[in-house]
């Protein structure tokens, strides 16, 4: 769809930051933000925003950001 409405007004998309909101639970599931962040990548994503669900707790940023690094997505140009 983004691609149509660039070619209507003559804009190259690959100009556009393609950006989404991911989620991380109560739940804390990390593997779900990642499968999420990969498949949004798969579609274009450049850049993900992770949302932190409360209670806001600073012990949850160390583990998502190895999920993170881990899973090799932040490594790919």
């Amino acid at each position: 769809m983004l691609a149509a409405h660039c070619a209507d007004i003559g804009r190259d998309p690959e100009a556009i930051t393609l950006s989404a909101h991911l989620f991380l639970g109560p739940d804390r599931n990390y593997g779900q933000v990642i499968e999420n962040a990969a498949a949004l990548e798969a579609e274009g994503l450049d850049l993900g925003i992770v949302y932190i669900a409360p209670p806001h707790d600073p012990a949850v940023l160390q583990p998502l950001a190895e999920a993170i690094r881990d899973s090799g997505l932040c490594d790919r140009e």
